[in-house]
C-alpha cells in the first residue's frame, strides 16, 4: 500500500501553551465541522502543504533534534480525524522515535463519536480534547476553548501530565515569519481582537485574519 499524503498546515516548536511542558504542534489542514467563531478558520481549507507522512515526521524529527527537552506532541488542526490513516501512521513513527514523549489530540467530534469511529487512532495517543467549539460558552481551562470541552486522559501517562492541568490562563506565542504572524494557544474572550487592535494603534493593520 502506498504511503498516505497528509496535508499540513503548520509544524512548531517548542510550544508551551497547547500541552504539558515544552512540546512539539501540528495542525492538519481541514476541517468540514466549522465551529461558528473558530480562532484556526484558516485551517478549514484542506489546502496546506501536502506530503508524505515520513516527510511530515522528518520535519518534527528535525525540530526534536533543535529543541532536545520537548515532552510531547500535539496534534490540532483542522480536524484531524478527516485525515485520520495519515495521522495514525504519523503517530506510529513518533511513538518509536520518543516513546517518552505524550500526545495529545484536538478534535472537534463529540467525545461519543471519537471513540465510536477513531478507536485505532486514540490508542495512540495519551489524551484528547474532544467536542466542537462552543464560543458563547468560554471556558477557564488553560488548554480548553468552551466549557463542554474536557481534556480525556487515555494512558497513565496522560493522566500524571494532564489531571494536574486546571483553569489559568497561558498567554498565546506568536511567531513572525515574512508578513505572517502564526498563534498558537487557546485564545480567551475577545484576546485576539485586542491583539489586533494594538497592532493597529502601532500602525500594523492585518489584510486579514483566522477568526471572525
Amino acid at each position: 500500500m502506498s504511503e498516505p499524503l497528509i496535508h499540513v498546515f503548520r509544524v512548531a516548536a517548542p510550544i508551551t501553551n497547547l500541552g504539558y511542558g515544552r512540546r512539539a504542534a501540528l495542525w492538519v489542514a481541514g476541517c468540514s465541522i466549522g465551529c461558528p467563531n473558530c480562532c484556526s478558520q484558516d485551517t478549514w481549507a484542506a489546502q496546506g502543504r501536502a506530503m508524505l507522512v515520513s516527510e511530515a515526521a522528518s520535519l518534527i524529527e528535525a525540530l526534536a533534534a533543535r529543541h532536545v527537552d520537548l515532552s510531547g506532541l500535539t496534534v490540532s488542526g483542522g480536524e484531524p480525524t478527516e485525515s485520520a490513516q495519515a495521522v495514525r501512521l504519523l503517530l506510529e513513527r513518533i511513538r518509536i522515535a520518543h516513546p517518552d514523549w505524550d500526545v495529545l489530540l484536538y478534535s472537534g467530534l463529540p467525545w461519543r463519536r471519537l471513540k465510536a469511529r477513531h478507536a485505532e487512532l486514540l490508542a495512540l495517543c495519551d489524551a484528547v480534547v474532544p467536542e466542537p467549539f462552543l464560543y458563547r460558552k468560554p471556558s477557564d481551562h488553560a488548554l480548553l476553548g468552551s466549557e463542554n470541552q474536557s481534556v480525556r486522559c487515555l494512558t497513565r501517562l496522560g493522566d500524571l501530565r494532564y489531571t494536574q492541568i486546571g483553569p489559568k490562563t497561558l498567554p498565546l506565542e506568536a511567531t513572525v515569519t515574512g508578513n505572517d504572524i502564526s498563534f498558537s494557544g487557546v485564545p480567551k474572550g475577545d484576546s485576539l481582537d485586542r491583539f489586533a487592535a494594538a497592532l493597529e494603534r502601532r500602525g500594523i493593520l492585518l489584510s486579514s485574519k483566522s477568526w471572525s
